[in-house]
Formats: structure tokens, C-alpha cells, sequence
């Protein structure tokens, strides 16, 4: 032993090529269980977003008494995207979301941190692409696929504005997006 410190530091990450179903999917998942959803709507999410069946996710923040929204989450995939794979680290213990992008992950952690502030519940939606939605037996295949019946989607609050105060695509998977949107009292 030389008595010398070393100053090398090594980090082992394994940087793994993933199927971008199986990303989207758990990101799916992990955003519904962020705000307070139930497991079923997280199996929904992801068996939707990984077959293909589920094009968008709307988490509404209500009011426990109202069936008006006054905040909400929107997450998108675009399934006809790209590549099939995308390289995540696969060797820490961040989630899903932050291995797909740090930022979305604050995002969505501040996001949440107000929808508990304000009180907020969460309402999931599943919005089904076009080719499934307008065509009454694939829709209905679909619903039955998933275990859903069909559910409107929600109005905002009527003393509320609604602005979109953030979309974010994560740099390793442009196929994704999440909106935020945030109600202004009128």
C-alpha cells in the first residue's frame, strides 16, 4: 500500500436495451400509482399500453364531491414511432420515469405533491386510438380485453380556467409525452 488516496472513481451502470412497450408500459403504471390510482387501473395501464389497445392516459384531479377536474396529466405514446428498443440504465434503483428522463420525474413528483395540497383525487381515463374507438366492435373487443366499461371523460371544474403549463418528451423515447395542465380559479 503506496498511502495514496485514489481519486478514480468507478461507476457501474449497465446501460440495457428495452422494448419501448415494455418501457411505456411501466411508465404508465408508475405514473397512475404516483398519484394515488388503484393496482387494477396500473394492470390496466400497462396491459392497455403494451397491447397496443391504449393510445392515452388522463389522470384528473377532482374534487372528492365533484366529477369536475381541476387539474390533470395526460400521457401519450404514439405506437407507429421508430426503433423497437430504447438503452435505459438498469443498474440503479431510480424508477421507470427517471431512467427515461430525470426532468419528467420532478415533473411528475411536484405534480402530485399539489394534487395532495390541494386535496385532489385521481380519476383514470383510457383514451383507445381511432382505428379502435370508431369502430363499435373493436371497441367493444377492447373494453372487454381490458375489463373496462366505457367512461366519459371528465369536464373542467366551471370556475376554473385550464392551462397547459407543461409537456415534456423524454430525449430517450420521443414517442411519449406527458401534458400537465393546471386550473386558474376564474
Amino acid at each position: 500500500m503506496s498511502g495514496k488516496i485514489s481519486t478514480e472513481l468507478r461507476v457501474r451502470l449497465a446501460v440495457k436495451p428495452l422494448p419501448k412497450t415494455l418501457i411505456r408500459a411501466q411508465v404508465a403504471g408508475e405514473l397512475i400509482a404516483a398519484f394515488g390510482g388503484t393496482d387494477r387501473e396500473v394492470e390496466i395501464a400497462q396491459e392497455g399500453i403494451s397491447k397496443q389497445l391504449v393510445t392515452r392516459i388522463i389522470i384528473y384531479g377532482t374534487q372528492p364531491a365533484t366529477d369536475h377536474y381541476q387539474e390533470r396529466a395526460v400521457y401519450s405514446v404514439d405506437h407507429t414511432d421508430g426503433s423497437d428498443t430504447v438503452s435505459v440504465e438498469d443498474a440503479d434503483d431510480r424508477s421507470m420515469i427517471e431512467r427515461v428522463d430525470e426532468g419528467l420525474g420532478e415533473a411528475v413528483r411536484r405534480t402530485v405533491a399539489r394534487f395532495t395540497r390541494k386535496g385532489l383525487k385521481p380519476v383514470v381515463r383510457y383514451i383507445f386510438p381511432d382505428h379502435i374507438a370508431n369502430d363499435p366492435q373493436r371497441f367493444a373487443s377492447a373494453l372487454g380485453e381490458l375489463g373496462l366499461i366505457e367512461m366519459p371523460l371528465l369536464d373542467a371544474s366551471p370556475d376554473y380556467d385550464i392551462v397547459d403549463v407543461l409537456t415534456l418528451k423524454p430525449g430517450k423515447d420521443r414517442g411519449q409525452s406527458i401534458q400537465f395542465s393546471r386550473g386558474r380559479r376564474r
